[in-house]
């Protein structure tokens, strides 16, 4: 499983005082509602580096839609924040890089050395990361 695995992130298990903890810190939207699989989940985009929408005003989220190039039907402008977010943060699920190849040579190389200095021991048949496939 290791071999398939090895470009996830491992988020260990945390206490639910401990996660609202690390995601307050970290400016994600906390509430005391939110279930150990809610905060879970939010840790989870926070390790990925992406940001919570929850703080964004229903302007700014039509704004990073638009930016993203995210298509959406003429009723979207006048969609709820909560469906707003959800559609952002379901693209976050979906990460394109289509452009990887016309990088210069130097710079993919670097990002290839950052990628493998992760690695501790070798890995024996790993399978691609799926941000890494490209699409023709």
């Amino acid at each position: 499983m290791w071999h398939d695995s090895y470009w996830k992130l491992r988020v260990p298990y945390l206490k639910i005082a401990e996660m609202r903890d690390i995601l307050e810190s970290r400016n994600y939207h906390v509430t005391k509602k939110m279930t150990s699989d809610l905060l879970r989940s939010a840790l989870h985009r926070s390790e990925q580096g992406h940001m919570s929408y929850h703080n964004c005003s229903n302007d700014e989220l039509r704004v990073l839609i638009q930016a993203r190039k995210i298509g959406l039907s003429p009723f979207g402008l006048k969609l709820s924040k909560r469906k707003l977010v959800d559609i952002l943060q379901s693209e976050d699920q979906k990460p394109k890089f289509y452009r990887f190849q016309e990088l210069p040579p130097e710079l993919r190389n670097r990002i290839y050395e950052y990628h493998f200095a992760s690695f501790h021991q070798p890995i024996c048949a790993p399978s691609q990361p799926p941000i890494t496939k490209l699409r023709i």
